[in-house]
């Protein structure tokens, strides 16, 4: 996708090969240092196969501004819906309050719906810059202090260990034991379980994983609980594994009601709102559709 405007910038997608000067130009802009690329946080949104929805804005073939999106199916109350997690809006410093941005947010936009994206979905501490594009608050997700209860220890027998990508497949099958999420693939988990994106910990009984729980992605979500899955009982333990390595928060989305019961149901928590979400014509209103958005599914 290649197109000119009359300012002279060229509003192109990226290609899988320059996925590493295309990374870098991100992370420079958002002021990263060696060693902590945003490609911690966020490994699917900006790896090289996901090189077509990585957006860009060129003056004379020199890169000046750059967003991603990360295009999955979604398993709602309203059925299957594809949605777009935006992000990772970036304009070199030297071309700021230009309006590129604005003008980039545009293209994402028209592509996606292009494309047939039902909903596009980001988070954001400015939500008055998004709300000019059509974008709303949305949906709810509780934040519990984890930190506050004391959770039950393994039982006897169950062996807590750190997770690997070679987890991934049966981290996968419990997740997708929630009734509402985005689809992942066994590569997502393998990424997300990759030890330089999260600290993860698998729970064992005999020689099945049964649960999971990942602790913070790179510099998101410090000190939080936030992506997790299996037997409530065995995720209530590592909870508490969780709480040992630093833990004092938990993301608790829509549909995670069987994990706020037991030692949970004392638990307190603050009410957030979810997401922003745009839906495009002639998809589902996000207002009567329930929806979970798990950690490891922003972007």
């Amino acid at each position: 996708m290649t197109v000119a405007s009359a300012h002279e910038v060229a509003w192109t997608t990226a290609r899988p090969e320059e996925n590493g000067d295309f990374v870098a130009f991100v992370d420079a802009c958002f002021g990263r240092p060696g060693g902590r690329s945003l490609r911690r946080e966020f490994p699917t949104a900006l790896a090289a196969d996901n090189a077509r929805h990585h957006f860009e804005g060129s003056i004379d073939g020199r890169r000046v501004c750059a967003a991603t999106a990360l295009v999955r199916p979604w398993t709602t109350t309203s059925g299957r819906i594809v949605v777009a997690c935006v992000g990772c809006f970036a304009t070199a410093p030297s071309y700021r309050g230009q309006g590129l941005s604005g003008r980039l947010q545009g293209v994402v936009l028209e592509h996606l719906e292009r494309e047939g994206v039902d909903w596009a979905a980001l988070w954001t501490d400015r939500p008055e810059i998004y709300a000019r594009r059509g974008f709303r608050p949305t949906g709810v997700e509780v934040h519990g202090r984890l930190d506050a209860v004391d959770w039950p220890r393994p039982a006897d027998g169950d062996v807590v260990r750190a997770a690997t990508r070679d987890d991934a497949s049966a981290a996968l099958e419990l997740y997708r034991a929630h009734r509402m999420r985005a689809d992942r693939t066994t590569a997502d988990m393998a990424a997300y379980l990759d030890p330089t994106t999260s600290r993860s910990w698998v729970l064992v009984r005999g020689d099945e994983i049964v649960a999971y729980v990942c602790l913070g992605k790179g510099d998101d979500f410090p000190g939080y609980v936030h992506d997790y899955g299996g037997e409530p009982g065995a995720v209530h333990a590592l909870w508490g594994v969780a709480v040992d390595a630093g833990a004092r928060a938990v993301l608790l989305p829509a549909g995670s009601d069987a994990y706020r019961r037991g030692p949970a149901a004392a638990m307190p928590g603050t009410v957030q709102s979810a997401a922003m979400i745009r839906a495009f014509d002639g998809a589902p209103r996000p207002a009567s559709t329930d929806f979970a958005v798990w950690g490891f599914d922003s972007a």
